[in-house]
């Protein structure tokens, strides 16, 4: 005959979804005092909302334009601009073989 007390892994799942309960509820007070502490500031600083997102309401408020390629690997007629990640068919060689006239 199966007890009626609860089983030790069940208190645990109880205690588990008062806990969840209760973090929540925190998190809502917490989040509710980090709102009104980003408004004193945006305030104290003259920040606006579009400064945050950008003109159009996006975040980022500039673009990201393509750049002229600077280096082309002779062999595969790859380029590069020079600029984020070195290609490896460039890495750790001598730049200057590769420059674009």
């Amino acid at each position: 005959m199966p007890s009626s007390r609860p089983t030790t892994y069940q208190r645990l799942l109880t205690e588990l979804a008062e806990l969840d309960v209760r973090i929540e509820q925190a998190r809502a007070r917490e989040r509710v005092r980090a709102i009104e502490t980003i408004h004193e500031l945006m305030d104290t600083y003259g920040i606006k909302h579009r400064d945050l997102v950008g003109r159009n309401g996006r975040r980022g408020s500039y673009q990201v334009s393509a750049l002229p390629a600077k280096y082309r690997d002779p062999a595969t007629g790859r380029e590069w601009c020079g600029r984020g990640n070195v290609p490896l068919w460039i890495r750790g060689k001598d730049r200057t073989r590769f420059l674009i006239d």
